[in-house]
């Protein structure tokens, strides 16, 4: 994990954030030094007390749109891509990969927080006392954080025919998109199948068939997905 974190001089003298109350802003100040290379961190409870907080300073922080906390503790800073971006060379990957596969990425590169609701996900941020009106974050239009992929229909995904077939010259490969997609689904784009194609280059079969049993019942739904799952279980 990086040792230098960056602020942003928009967020600390916006003032939204100036009308916070100053161990609340510390608070945010020790979040951003301590947080993993996405924006990630745990250890809130040693952070109240290093700034003699209260967990209603948390809990201003989270109404006013500066971070977001999931059901299972983990807290991430909404602003972390405006502010810090690791190269992918020194870039140590998060142990959150279940929070981080809820996370999508909005316009202005802030965090947005979705949550399963009948199939869908909803947006389940706010700003202030104002609801920003995202609608649907659909998995089928956004794909896990940092990666973006764009989706392709069926001719997009003919049209690239050629590669796919020299993908699947490789045994290895075809065993493990068959399995991923009686399991997880359809791969969705070019770019999956280039990533899928990397993953069966790098890791050995049964490990990468014990990672998409892994990301199944945790609801990865992407090729993405499963690269960050073998990364974070092969101890890189």
């Amino acid at each position: 994990m990086a040792q230098r974190r960056m602020i942003a001089k928009a967020i600390y003298e916006n003032d939204r954030f100036t009308d916070l109350s100053v161990t609340a802003r510390l608070l945010y100040t020790y979040m951003c030094l301590n947080a993993d290379d996405d924006g990630m961190l745990t250890n809130v409870k040693q952070l109240l007390f290093l700034t003699n907080a209260k967990d209603d300073d948390i809990t201003k922080l989270i109404e006013s749109g500066y971070i977001l906390r999931f059901q299972s503790g983990v807290y991430v800073i909404r602003h972390w891509l405006q502010m810090n971006k690791v190269s992918a060379s020194r870039k140590v990957v998060t142990n959150y990969i279940d929070e981080l596969s809820q996370l999508r990425i909005g316009k202005d590169e802030t965090y947005i927080l979705c949550q399963q609701n009948d199939n869908k996900l909803s947006a389940q941020y706010s700003i202030g006392q104002h609801q920003d009106s995202l609608g649907q974050c659909s998995t089928e239009q956004d794909n896990l954080v940092q990666d973006n992929l764009e989706q392709v229909d069926e001719a997009d995904t003919q049209q690239n025919g050629n590669d796919v077939t020299i993908y699947l010259e490789n045994e290895n490969f075809k065993i493990v998109h068959k399995y991923y997609s009686e399991v997880i689904g359809n791969i969705r784009s070019p770019k999956e199948y280039e990533t899928l194609y990397k993953i069966v280059n790098k890791y050995a079969l049964d490990f990468i068939i014990e990672c998409i049993d892994y990301m199944q019942p945790r609801g990865g739904r992407s090729v993405s997905y499963l690269e960050k799952v073998c990364i974070s279980n092969s101890g890189e």
